[in-house]
Order: C-alpha cells, then structure tokens, then sequence
C-alpha cells in the first residue's frame, strides 16, 4: 500500500533496452511535445499502471523567446 509522502517522492527506474527503441520513444517525445519521462508513464498506463493524470504533465521548464 501506498504511503501518503510516496506520492510526492520520484525514485528511479532503470531499463536497458534496445537503441532501435530508444530513438522510437524519443521520436515520440519530440512529436508528441512531451518529455520522454511523460510518453513513458503514458505507456504504462496503457497496459494498466496506475498512473495518476497529474504525473502525466511535462515538468520541464519552458524558457521564453523574445
């Protein structure tokens, strides 16, 4: 069961996976204007991980031009 301040800690998760997947997830990213972290947690929702919708928004921090 889920402690109340897991939900606002991160720890990391490490794969290795094949570079051919890689670049398709990174590719996505950069279609999709997200993170790769976001096309990621949007993946494991699909198949059933219960991600919640708030963890699926781009943390980045966008600089202005101008």
């Amino acid at each position: 069961m889920e402690k109340p301040d897991d939900a606002k800690r991160e720890v990391p998760l490490q794969v290795m996976v094949p570079p051919s997947v890689h670049k398709q997830v990174a590719l996505m990213s950069v279609h999709q204007g997200e993170s790769m972290r976001t096309v990621i947690l949007r993946g494991l929702k699909a198949i059933g991980v219960e991600i919640p919708d708030e963890e699926l928004v781009d943390r980045r921090s966008r600089r202005r031009r101008g």
